[in-house]
Formats: C-alpha cells, structure tokens, sequence
C-alpha cells in the first residue's frame, strides 16, 4: 500500500463547452479513478448513475447528458464520459502523452493530426493529451499505435481510435483554434487512421499488394521512358518531370501517392525499385524519409501504391508484330489518380465516350485511389498476346479480330473489358455519357448542378427552393445503388416548353437518364431493370391508356428498394416463363393534367409556367458534360462509402424531429442524404416546408378527402347546430344520408361526374354502415360522427360546423410569392384552414365573406 501513488489529479469538469452533437445523445456515464493492483496503475471506471459499474457495451447503464453532470456534481466522480457504439456515427479519438501540462507545448505529430480532423478537440482528463471527436466511422481494425514524444511525462505516447465498445472521458476544456461543434470529418479520419495506424492491419507486411510482382527486367531509364509515352504519360510526366501538383488539388502527400501509383505498376510491384525511381522524381523531398511510427512516410505510401494492386506491367505478355513494333499488353491499362487520398469501395464499372465517339470502361480499384480505363471493342489473342481490334464506338457492335495479326491465328480472343457485363450494354445510344472521370470541385457540385438548371429553366419568383429540391433529385440519381428509397417527379402545367425544357435540362444532369414521349408497356420495366436507367416520360398525357397504366405502374413500384414485378416470356420452344424485374429508379414525369390520387402522392409536384426571365435557346451540352464527368467522379468516390451511412443517419434524425413519415418521408429521405453530403439538412428546410405544405393540400383535396368533406357537411345540416353544441348527446346516432345526396355535393366540390354506384364503393371502403330504403340507400352508423372525425383528421379536413369554422388563418412567416387562389404574385400573409392554400389579402377577404 505504501507504494501506491497517490489519487491521479484531473481537471474540473466544464459542461457548458460541451457541443451539441455530443449532449443530445443518451450515450453518457460518470467515472472514478480506481486503484488496479495486478494493473498497478489507477484506472478510469465508468459508473452509471446509480453508483454500480457502467459498461460502453451495455446502453441500460448509460443515460442522458444532465443526470451524468448532476451525478458528477452530486457524488464523488472524477468526471463524466461518452460511449461511442456501433449503431452512432460520432468516433473519438485520444491522443496520448503528447502535451506538456506545465508549458502546453506539444508533440508535432498530435499537432497533424489535430489540424486534420479540424473538429471539437478537448485537453484530456491528466492535461497531457488531447481527445478529438469527429462525426465518421474508423476504416480498419486497428485501435491503438505507439508514438514517441519529445516530453518526459512517464506516460506511454500513442494514438488510439474508437468508434464502438468503448467509453471516452470528456473534461469540456475545449482547446482554442479547434472548431466548437463535432463535424464530419470521415474522410479526414481514414486519412489519420492511414497515415499513423495502418501497419497494425492484419495484412502482409512484406507485401501490402493483392498479387504477386512482376519482375519488369528492364533499366530505369527505359522504365521512365515508357511511363512517359504511356497513355496517361502527360499524367506521369507532371509528377516526375515537373514535381506538379496541381492535379491533385496542390496536395504534396496526394502526388505523391498517384506517382508510387504510376511506379507501382511499370515496375511490377518492386518496392526497392518504386523508392528508387521516386527519388529521381521532382516530387521527392525530405519528408520521404520522415518517420512515421515504425515506418517512414515513404515507406507507408509505397504500401498504400501497392495496397488491393492486382495490375502490374508485364514484358514477357509483350508480343511484336512483323513491322517490329511492340504491341500493347493486355494487362496495361490507363490508370488516373483519384485523389485527395478517399479510397474507392467497389462501385460497379461505367463507360465514358471520347470526342470521337469511342467507348471506353472506367472503373475505380477498391481500396485504392485509382481508376482503370480500359477500351471496349479490344481483344487479346490468346496465343500471343497482342491487343487486337477497332475501338468501339456508340452504337457499335462488338465482334473479335478474326485473324491475329502477330501469330496469324484465329484466337481463341479475350476481350480486354473482361467484367461480367457484355461489351454491347455500354454501346447505347439512349443517354448522355461522360467524357471523363473529373476529380475537381468534387465539393462545389451541388451549386454548380443547382446554377445549370437555374440557368435552363426558371422556376419564377421566391422560388429557390424548388431548385434545391431539383439538385439533390439530378445528383442522387449517381448514388441510386445506396438509396432505400427515391424521389419521383411530376411536372404539371398546361403551358408549351415549360416542362419538357425542366426535363431535357434534368436528363443532361442525371445518371444514364432516357427522355421518351412514349414506350411500349413491355419495354418500361425491362428497360430499367437491364440498364438502371432513369426514366423521364415527357407527354404522359398522350399515352393511350394502356401504355399510362403501365407507367403508373412503374411508378407505384419503383420507387422502393426491394419491389420487383414479374412479367411473362415467351420461350423459344413455345410457351411462357415468368421474368423477375426490378423497377427501382427515379422517375419523371410531365403532364397537363393530374393523374391518379395514388400516383400524384408517391411524386413530388413541380408547377411549370412561362419563363419570366431570358432564357438560352438552347442547352449548353458542353457545360452539362463537364458536370456528369464530376458526377461519375463522385459516384464512384461516394458509392459504399460510410459518408453515405452518415449522410442516412442524419436524414432520419432530421425527418424523426420533424415529425415526418409515410410517403412523404420516402420522398424526402434521398434528397436530405444530398444535402448532407454537399452541406446540411438545414438546406432543405424551405423545400420540406413546401412538400408538407403541398401534401396537406393534396391530402385535403384527393378523392376521399372530397368524399369526406361532403359526408361531414351533409351530416352537420341534419344535425344542426345545438343538437352538436349538446356534450351529453350522440347527435350523429340517428342521421341518414342518401348516397344521392353525397354524390350531388360531392360532383358540386369536385367538378365531376360520379354515380350513387361509384359513391358506394367509397362508403365501403370506409366501413359506413347502411341501409337500404325505398329512395335509395342511405348511410345509417350508430358511430358516423366518430369515423367521420378520423378521416377529417387524416386528410387534415376541420371538424367543426360549418358556420364555426375560421376559414383564414395568418401564417408566422409570410412571404412575396404566388396566391393559390388568384394566381397573382403578392405579399403572402394568410392560409385556408380548409385545404391549405396560400392567400393574398384580397383572397383572404373574400374567403371569410
């Protein structure tokens, strides 16, 4: 006992530095410090409130941020913590004996990786670390690294990264210069993690590369020379001839990952020969040889060129022709940085198409920042091994060469695309292809999507919001693989060039978009299910009724993940076989007038009228291809990703807040996950506003909504009104209403034209009671007045008698826009209770007269 050290001393807890992100969530415990003896150490112990032992794998002994202050305060704790688990989105991490408690100087390393992540970071509980929270998840399995330090504080230096299982001390002394909220920083956390733990994967540590070397018997000038006449050699010579880093953003560490990237593959995987010819480069400079844990920074970035490679140049597949010139490889293929040191999960491959119409396959290399592009319409002879073949064009059909013309053999030929889908999928004629995989701007794509269509269309006056909703529509169709659900469109307007100008503006945007005025009912959902195409229809008002209901179909089923429709085949042999398809896409639609109750409700409605500012005549196609080819860039960069699941998270907690569910949620879901990846959910409030607002209206206004409102009218005249002002009455007990008499007031609200047959149909469907009478049948329910309240309640209908009901009521925050009623742009200060719509004060006057 005597040589136990004395109780540690901690600094005081400061609560109200504590940001938001952290104190919102029921993730909290106290601790102690407790003397371990087979430790010999004092050790941190999580405590619940209750004064028993806490567990970071238990959440039945974590509880909410006020009651672990107030335990605190109240008992004899040493400070509170927060556990990070599997099912939350915030990561800690600890940085260990890293800072001088008396002069606040600290380790250069913990300095990096503060200025990294850029996100909340506090002094640990002892003043000799720090702890930096971050919203992301750790990309391995790695927890804990040891460092060094230049500080003598007999305590051991290290990194440690959690992001479950595990609690985390909190001491609320925020360090100056840090950002006061926890941010998204999951691509800066793979970084660090990269950077200072990964030689702690369980992975080959002589290797790092999925494939065995090459060995590239060559000199390394003659190496260099054919890096340089490559087809990405301008790529190559930027970065060892030039030492630019321009392509890569101005990153040092980002160049010189892609040049490791270029070596790694023309000299077969050798690491000696890779650090060898990067010290030839104009990139090399004294960091290469800075330590970074057991390993220099060199040698890490030389595993991570190598880390997934399957690739490798290999001479020995070099074949020559008779004029004696090599021909190309099979295994070569152009391989383009990605950058900014994001590594690709494994998002399917995608064609890109050059100036001459030439189809090419893109497609990023998992766990690395690499994309391969290889030529379709290439074969490889099997006996030789020389790449043979014209490189297909769109709408090309793909054939082998025939003869080779190295060995004179007909094969047996290998395409060089080698993936499972066949060479003529990617020849189609039918959408706007990139040109490239554009790494630049990748954060600038949201305003630079939302300016082109503002550009091409125009929406009118105090509306931005549409705009945001139509960005993140054109940009989630790139991420369709990793969405649950997806938004539909319907644009509606009864002018020429509005709608179809939105369409054709859209599909410039949107991934593999098709605009057709018409299609088969066949083809809809084969055309989708083979393609993943999104499906824009331009006239669905002049389809015959077979082809609409088609569509509608495609509508009611494409719209969650998971649907699938069947449809039958004819065999060759004579009779059919079901085919399963899936119809999950983005669908759009234009029309001039309303569909469907059922389909109007799964789309989010655009009203389109005549421009009322200068418009280009025509789209600008060059700008919109410079888009798509940032686009492919973030579909591959995104698809997989965890940002994709923090982007999730934060959209239902946004849509749980705001009390929104049913379709309505379903619309919103993809379009708030855009928003949090290009900025935060709080972009879409307006345009959340206008679809609540908009669905109570179509809620109010649908068919059954209708059929209500003539039921609850007519059931208020014959009760009149003391009858209904009487509490100890059922006023609604003896009331028949002859279906007659519904079906007149409900065709006077509607405007159409339907029978007491078409009427009864209704009342069934809403369980009424009934009775048939010498006149007719009448709705006779001991219970009208009960069922008649929940439906006014479901489609937001007053329930009330007619003579007491404030039609008008001021909204909180009125606005200069269009009033449903009239149609005319004015100062917007009042709303009908009755359906929802927006009223000028003109139309307010005459609505309560």
């Amino acid at each position: 006992m005597s040589d136990r050290p004395p109780h540690p001393d901690t600094l005081s807890f400061g609560a109200s530095a504590v940001p938001d992100e952290l104190t919102e969530r029921d993730q909290w415990v106290s601790w102690r410090y407790q003397w371990t003896p087979d430790r010999d150490e004092w050790s941190k112990v999580p405590r619940d409130v209750s004064g028993g032992y806490a567990s970071s794998t238990d959440a039945d002994t974590w509880t909410d941020f006020d009651s672990a202050v107030e335990h605190y305060n109240d008992h004899d704790s040493d400070g509170v913590g927060f556990v990070v688990h599997e099912d939350g989105i915030v990561a800690g991490v600890d940085l260990d004996g890293c800072r001088d408690p008396q002069t606040g100087d600290v380790d250069d390393w913990a300095t990096d990786i503060i200025g990294k992540l850029d996100s909340y970071t506090e002094v640990s509980p002892s003043g000799t670390g720090f702890r930096v929270f971050v919203l992301g998840f750790k990309p391995g399995d790695s927890c804990k690294q040891v460092m060094e330090s230049q500080f003598d504080l007999e305590k051991t230096s290290e990194i440690e990264i959690y992001d479950s299982g595990r609690y985390l001390t909190v001491t609320g002394h925020h360090v100056d210069g840090t950002p006061t909220s926890v941010e998204q920083r999951n691509s800066a956390l793979s970084d660090v993690y990269e950077e200072y733990m990964v030689e702690d994967e369980d992975e080959d540590e002589e290797s790092g590369y999925g494939a065995e070397p090459v060995d590239v018997d060559l000199e390394d000038e003659e190496i260099i020379q054919k890096a340089r006449n490559a087809g990405n050699g301008d790529d190559f010579a930027r970065l060892f001839d030039c030492g630019d880093t321009s392509a890569h953003g101005g990153d040092h560490s980002r160049a010189d990952l892609a040049l490791c990237g270029h070596l790694a593959f023309w000299t077969g995987g050798d690491r000696n020969r890779i650090d060898r010819l990067f010290r030839q480069s104009a990139l090399m400079r004294d960091k290469w040889d800075e330590d970074r844990g057991s390993k220099t920074y060199g040698e890490l970035t030389i595993d991570e060129a190598l880390k997934g490679r399957t690739d490798f140049y290999d001479p020995s597949q070099v074949a020559t022709t008779d004029g004696g010139t090599a021909a190309v490889s099979a295994s070569e293929s152009f391989t383009v940085g990605a950058g900014d040191g994001v590594r690709f999960k494994d998002a399917p491959a995608e064609p890109v198409v050059d100036d001459e119409d030439r189809v090419s396959i893109v497609k990023p290399e998992p766990g690395t920042t690499d994309v391969t592009v290889k030529p379709i319409g290439k074969w490889v002879c099997q006996q030789c091994g020389t790449v043979s073949g014209e490189h297909a064009t769109v709408g090309d059909s793909v054939k082998d060469p025939g003869n080779c013309p190295s060995c004179g053999k007909s094969g047996p030929w290998e395409p060089v695309v080698d993936d499972d889908v066949p060479a003529q999928f990617y020849l189609q004629e039918a959408w706007d292809y990139p040109k490239a995989v554009d790494e630049s701007d990748f954060e600038e794509l949201w305003d630079d999507v939302r300016q082109y269509i503002y550009d091409h269309w125009d929406a009118g006056a105090n509306n931005g919001h549409i705009y945001d909703g139509l960005t993140a529509y054109a940009l989630s169709t790139w991420l369709r693989p990793d969405l649950d659900f997806v938004p539909h469109i319907m644009l509606m307007g009864r002018y020429t060039g509005g709608k179809t100008r939105l369409l054709n503006t859209l599909s410039r945007l949107s991934y593999r978009c098709i605009v057709s005025a018409s299609a088969s009912p066949s083809s809809m959902f084969r055309l989708i299910d083979a393609y993943d195409t999104t499906f824009f229809v331009s006239e669905y008002h002049g389809l015959d009724p077979d082809t609409r209901r088609e569509l509608d179909a495609v509508v009611r089923a494409a719209q969650k993940r998971g649907e699938t429709v069947t449809r039958s085949v004819q065999m060759d042999g004579g009779g059919f076989e079901p085919e399963v398809l899936d119809p999950f896409t983005h669908v759009a639609v234009a029309t001039q007038y309303e569909p469907a109750d059922d389909i109007v409700s799964r789309c989010i409605e655009v009203k389109t009228s005549p421009a009322t500012r200068e418009m280009p005549p025509t789209l600008d196609d060059e700008r919109a291809t410079s888009i798509r080819n940032r686009l492919l860039y973030a579909r591959f960069r995104l698809l997989g990703s965890n940002r994709i699941k923090i982007a999730k998270t934060n959209a239902y907690e946004y849509l749980a807040e705001h009390e929104i569910d049913g379709r309505l949620r379903e619309k919103l879901l993809s379009a708030l996950m855009i928003a949090d990846i290009w900025g935060d959910v709080g972009m879409m409030d307006d345009f959340v506003d206008y679809l609540v607002s908009a669905t109570k209206q179509a809620e109010a206004k649908s068919e059954d909504a209708i059929f209500t409102e003539a039921v609850r009218d007519l059931a208020f005249e014959s009760v009149g009104r003391s009858s209904f002002d009487d509490p100890d009455t059922n006023p609604f007990g003896d009331v028949e209403i002859p279906y007659s008499d519904i079906a007149d007031r409900f065709n006077d609200i509607s405007g159409q034209d339907r029978s007491n047959s078409w009427i009864g149909h209704v009342v069934s469907r809403h369980n009424f009671e009934t009775q048939r009478k010498r006149d007719g049948t009448v709705i006779a329910d001991p219970e009208l007045g009960e069922k008649l309240q929940d439906l006014c309640s479901d489609y937001s209908l007053g329930w009330e008698p007619l003579d007491s009901i404030n039609a008008v009521a001021e909204l909180d925050k009125p606005y200069n826009g269009q009033c449903s009623a009239c149609g005319d742009t004015d100062w917007i200060a009042y709303e009908d209770v009755e359906y929802g719509d927006r009223l000028c004060g003109q139309c307010a006057d005459e609505l309560r007269d």
